[in-house]
């Protein structure tokens, strides 16, 4: 990957006010930045999510959905 894929994520919460992880798998399993199987790129999304909210990027509005703080 030529973009880290933390940033990646990040840029998918610029296009909107709050994204659902589904928004979120599908927009980084069409990125050709991202090479991963299905199973893994979930649980590499919802790692990614997990570490932006213990670091106060984003915050839980509802399930499975996020927003930038």
């Amino acid at each position: 990957m030529s973009e880290r894929f933390t940033d990646i994520i990040r840029n998918e919460f610029d296009k909107g006010k709050e994204i659902t992880l589904m928004q979120l798998y599908d927009a980084l399993s069409k990125n050709q930045n991202v090479k991963l199987d299905s199973e893994k790129l979930k649980t590499r999304i919802r790692t990614t999510i997990y570490r932006l909210q213990k670091t106060h990027k984003v915050m839980k509005v509802k399930r499975s959905t996020y927003r930038k703080i």
